[in-house]
């Protein structure tokens, strides 16, 4: 989590029972792909230490992470 803290400040998140949801601001001269690269490590960890808990293996969602631009106007 650190390392997207780095890049993207978390201001707020939603668990839902089958997604999740958060709202992040990517920093002023930030690389967005460090970001995206940064969102993935923690997906791939949560992914291989659940899969190790469940003695299962795979992926758990059938699509990759979809990111939406919002526009404030604050």
């Amino acid at each position: 989590m650190k390392d997207i803290i780095a890049v993207a400040p978390v201001y707020a998140y939603a668990l839902m029972p089958k997604h999740f949801h958060f709202l992040i601001q990517i920093k002023t001269g930030s690389n967005e792909k460090l970001a995206s690269q940064a969102f993935s490590n923690l997906f791939n960890s949560y992914v291989k230490a659940f899969n190790k808990q469940q003695n299962k293996s795979g992926s758990l969602s059938r699509r990759k992470f979809r990111k939406k631009l919002k526009v404030s106007s604050i």
